[in-house]
């Protein structure tokens, strides 16, 4: 959409919400009653080079500063 060869389409929210995507459109969200829940995860890779590094993200990823990002974009958190 971005490129102006559509007219609209679907995209995550946290795309229609980024700071990159101001004044460049408009978005609206379709309701959650509409669709199934998509389930995301994360994991720690066994064979990573960069263990340590990804074991610091996903320490991030569980904080309270990183809740409230996931839910300044859209994301709902588990309880």
């Amino acid at each position: 959409m971005e490129s102006g060869n559509a007219q609209a389409g679907f995209v995550a929210l946290a795309h229609a919400v980024a700071p990159g995507m101001r004044g460049k459109g408009k978005y609206s969200e379709v309701s959650e009653k509409d669709y199934p829940p998509l389930a995301q995860g994360v994991v720690l890779l066994s064979r990573s080079q960069h263990k340590r590094e990804a074991a610091q993200f996903l320490e991030y990823v569980k904080t309270k500063e990183s809740a409230e990002l996931f839910r300044k974009y859209g994301f709902t958190l588990p309880q």
